[in-house]
Formats: C-alpha cells, structure tokens, sequence
C-alpha cells in the first residue's frame, strides 16, 4: 500500500507550479491516519480538511478509499474521521458511508470523546456525564438510531492506548499489549486523584 502511493500521485497546481501529490482518496486516508490516530483530532481545522476533501471531490470513491483503509487495519480510523466531518461540519457524506458509522457503537463513543477533545480547553479527558451529553446531541444529528451508549463504551474510548503511550513508552510489537495497562497508570500520574471524580 505504502509503495503504491508514489505510483498513484497525481499532477497538481500549487502557486501556479505543477508538483505531483496524493490523489483525493489516498489524501483523506492519510489526514485520517495523523489528524486521527497521531493527535486524536485535536483541533477543528483536521476535520474541516476531510470536510473540504469531500466537498471538493463528490465523486470520492468510497469503496476504494474504505478498501485502501482496510488492508491497513485503518478502516474505523477513517470512518471517525468522516463521520465527526459530518455531524460537527456538515461534511456532504454518503448515506451508506454515515448511516453504517454512526450505527457503530464504538465509533459514536469515540465521536462524543473527539468533541469533548475539541471544545475542552484542560487536558481533553471528558468526564462521563459530559461525554454522555455529546453523544445524546451527535445521536440527535445521526440519521441512524443510534444504539444507548454507556459506562463500557466510555471506559473502551478513554483507556483505549493513544499514540502519545507509545512515545512515551516504547514498546516490542510482541509486548503491545501491555499498553492496555499502561494508559490507566498514565492517566493516574497525570490526574492524580481527580481522575475518578472526573471519571
């Protein structure tokens, strides 16, 4: 995948000088993967990107981009990204690419985490009630029914390890998991006691 990016760049205009660059699918695959997994949507402006992107190309090809994620195990990865696109700008996606992703309970509960990352001006780490507010507002914005979201689905989003673990602690793939126990201790070094009130 990685090598056949430079054999699909395509020619493009920057300040009236012809350069090659990513073509709009591989481009929305890899804002995905560094707005979404490297800084975990930490500002506005990485998905009012994808928003343009789709606003700007509305002959995407979904299924291609999808299957390009998929052989990269980024599929969720960009499915969060389209669907926060969606309900925080409006972003003119698909029904069959919003309606699957906002069904997806996983990915609303990482979608309500994104908007607490994004209008919390502290560490980022949304407390649950707040975080159950954002998902009962994205829900009312989702086409979909949107399955009820609760303490497991909030826990799964906040332990879950981010790639600021992985800086911290450098692993061996074969030992990966144990960032499943790290994030907690992380979290506590950092919050101290007032981790659990705010959990």
């Amino acid at each position: 995948m990685v090598d056949d990016v430079w054999e699909r760049f395509v020619p493009l205009a920057i300040a009236g000088r012809p350069v090659d660059g990513f073509g709009p699918e591989d481009l929305f695959l890899v804002l995905c993967i560094h707005g979404g997994e490297k800084h975990r949507w930490s500002r506005l402006q990485m998905l009012a990107d994808l928003a343009r992107i789709v606003t700007c190309h509305p002959d995407l090809d979904w299924p291609l981009l999808l299957a390009r994620a998929g052989r990269l195990g980024r599929e969720d990865t960009v499915l969060l990204g389209a669907l926060c696109a969606r309900l925080l700008l409006d972003a003119p996606l698909p029904p069959d690419v919003v309606e699957p992703a906002a069904g997806t309970p996983r990915l609303m509960a990482q979608a309500a985490a994104t908007v607490g990352r994004l209008f919390r001006t502290d560490s980022g780490l949304v407390g649950f009630s707040a975080w159950q507010g954002y998902v009962d507002e994205l829900a009312s914005r989702a086409q979909p029914r949107v399955p009820r979201l609760g303490l497991r689905h909030y826990l799964g989003v906040v332990l879950r390890p981010e790639w600021t673990d992985r800086q911290a602690l450098s692993l061996p793939t074969s030992l990966a998991f144990l960032y499943w126990l790290y994030r907690p201790w992380r979290l506590l070094r950092r919050h101290g006691t007032g981790l659990l009130a705010r959990l």
